[in-house]
């Protein structure tokens, strides 16, 4: 095989792969979920512990990402909101209920 016919065949392969079989969600949808999650990854919880509470509390989708609770959950700390999470206050409703149980029983044996 020539060097160009491999080129071809590999193309028409790759495009193969990314045809999806089911269709990906609407755009509109996930574009929102990721626009809420960069702007949580974006921001420091240590240098700016309140502009990522704002940032978090203003999600609107389920937060199901362990990774962002716990920095949400080291930003009330940094800021003394310890009764906060002990009692489950501090969580907004769209905090999946499992995540928001696991860092009350972490806060009431650690704090």
């Amino acid at each position: 095989m020539k060097f160009w016919q491999i080129g071809l065949l590999s193309l028409g392969l790759v495009g193969c792969a990314q045809t999806p079989e089911n269709p990906a969600p609407p755009p509109a949808q996930s574009v929102v979920v990721t626009a809420c999650a960069e702007t949580l990854t974006q921001k420091d919880e240590r240098q700016a512990p309140y502009a990522y509470q704002q940032a978090f509390l203003a999600c609107q989708e389920p937060i199901r990402d362990e990774a962002l609770v716990r920095r949400y959950v080291d930003s009330l700390i940094l800021t003394g909101q310890y009764q906060g999470i002990k009692s489950g206050a501090a969580f907004p409703e769209n905090v999946v209920p499992k995540l928001v149980e696991q860092w009350r029983r972490w806060a009431k044996e650690n704090l």
